[in-house]
């Protein structure tokens, strides 16, 4: 049995950041862990493994959603993103290997999907 993969749901909205966190905790395969931002999701990185990163591509300034996924896969290579936004740029659609660009508003289905397609880049 392989072993249990674990999600970290990154979004500055409270109201998106909760149901999302509740969604995925209930009624997906990934353990799940949230941050409200930034230097909240770079402690958890820090500290605890992480298979998937979700998360939203505009946080407040002076950061960005891209500048912790870079970040992130600068000290992990093997990490999966998920760049979850409202707002469309081509720049956002062609991201490294293990990034995939998924667009708001999405259902459950949708970022599962994408989950399992930065996973598989990732390989």
């Amino acid at each position: 049995m392989a072993a249990q993969k674990t999600v970290l749901v990154v979004d500055d909205d409270p109201n998106v950041l909760s149901a999302l966190t509740a969604l995925l905790d209930a009624l997906s395969p990934f353990a799940v862990l949230s941050a409200a931002g930034f230097d909240e999701a770079l402690k958890i990185l820090a500290s605890q493994a992480v298979d998937v990163l979700l998360v939203d591509a505009v946080l407040p300034l002076p950061h960005s959603g891209e500048q912790l996924a870079e970040h992130a896969q600068a000290r992990n290579a093997g990490l999966a993103v998920v760049l979850m936004s409202g707002d469309w740029r081509s720049d956002l659609a062609s991201q490294p290997p293990g990034t995939v660009f998924l667009p708001k508003p999405f259902g459950l289905e949708q970022v599962l999907e994408a989950m399992e397609h930065a996973l598989q880049r990732t390989v």
